[in-house]
Order: C-alpha cells, then structure tokens, then sequence
C-alpha cells in the first residue's frame, strides 16, 4: 500500500483514505444508476403495476407520484403548530409582565387568534395540493377508462357491403288475365218517406158535415161538390 507523508501533521496516511470521498461517490453514482435503470424497467412502467407485490407497488406509487407527501407534511405541520399556540397561550397567561400583572389578555390572543391565522395559511397551501390531487385522480380515471376500452373486443366487419346479394328472386308482372269476378257492392234505394199532406177540412154548407176537402171534392154525407 502506497504511504503519503502528511506535511502538515508529519503522519503518514494510505492512499485509500486519502481517496476515500471519490471512490464513495463513484460507487454511489453506479449504484443509484443500477437502481434506477432497474426500477424503470421492472417497477415504474403502468403495464408491470398488476404483477407487483404491495411492497413494489407501494415504490411504483411514491415514483410515479401517484400520492402527494407534501399533502401529509403540511397536516403534520399544521396539528403541531395548533397545539402549539394553545398551550403556549394558555402557560403565558399564568406568566408576568413586566409591571407584575398577569398576561391573561396576550394568552387568550394567543389562544383563539394563533389557531385562526394558521389555519388560514395553511388552507391556502392546500386548495393548491388538492387541485393538483383532484387533476391527477381525474387523469387516473381517464386512464383506466381508455384501457377498458382498448381490452374491449372491436367487432370486424368481415362483409363486404358492395357484394351483391344471392338467391334473389326477380319480380316478373303477371299476365294472366284475371276471371275473377269484381267484388261490387249494392246499396239498396231508400224507399221515399211517406209525407203527410195537411187535412184541410171544412163544413158542407148544406147540411153541416165536417170532412176532409183534400180526400173528397164533395161531401160525403149530401153528395154536393162545393166549390173552393
């Protein structure tokens, strides 16, 4: 093993430590390489999720973004803050100012305002995670929605619309002549209604007998034609 004398400390010191940083990094870099070429083939492509066990899957998800971990940092963050300024609101009431008095005033501020104003903040921080999140769920769907389809079998149109059809029959007219007899229909002629003539009767003069002038010119009881 090559020896170097240390001119500053008079030791002597081996050439491997004083390498030893860049072999660690070039043994890290092939390393990360190996993995990662290894992860993009076996683990991160979407067509290998559904041979994976959890344990690979749940590394196929963290990769490929599938969930957002800032989404659980920033509750974690938020819980404790909360917490935070309550408990300590709550101490500094039972502390002192500086003319001996109680800081009850300054703790439930501290209490009730601190919470607000974190939560405020905080909520802006996740309408933006959650509008990303809904985005990537809706791609997600989208997705699987487009692999359905292209699982589902595609009927193929194997005939040919132009082939002409066979064992078609060809309508000739027909010319025998026909002897059947034409169906007619006879109405029978309403009789004329009978229409009452109006009785028209009258007094003979002579000898008093009422009759119908309109069945006899004369009188049915002297026999005398009266004029009209």
């Amino acid at each position: 093993m090559t020896q170097i004398v240390n001119p500053a400390t008079g030791g002597v010191s081996s050439f491997f430590s004083s390498s030893a940083p860049l072999i660690i990094i070039l043994i890290s870099i092939l390393l990360a390489l190996t993995i990662t070429i290894l992860l993009y083939i076996f683990v991160l492509p979407e067509k290998r999720r559904k041979k994976l066990n959890g344990f690979f899957r749940g590394i196929a998800d963290i990769f490929n973004f599938k969930g957002l971990l800032i989404e659980s940092i920033l509750k974690f963050f938020y819980v404790l803050l909360t917490f935070y300024y309550i408990f300590s609101g709550l101490f500094s009431m039972f502390t002192r100012d500086y003319f001996g008095n109680f800081n009850i005033g300054r703790g439930l501020l501290t209490m009730l305002l601190s919470p607000i104003i974190i939560r405020l903040i905080f909520e802006l921080f996740m309408m933006l995670i959650l509008l990303v999140k809904n985005v990537i769920q809706i791609n997600t769907k989208l997705g699987k929605m487009n692999d359905q389809k292209k699982d589902e079998p595609q009927g193929s149109i194997t005939e040919n619309p132009f082939t002409p059809i066979e064992n078609t029959t060809v309508y000739t007219p027909d010319t025998t002549p026909d002897t059947t007899v034409p169906f007619t229909t006879s109405f029978a002629t309403p009789a004329p209604e009978h229409t009452e003539t109006a009785k028209k009767e009258v007094f003979c003069p002579y000898c008093g007998v009422k009759y119908d002038r309109n069945e006899n010119a004369a009188c049915p009881s002297c026999g005398k034609n009266i004029p009209e």
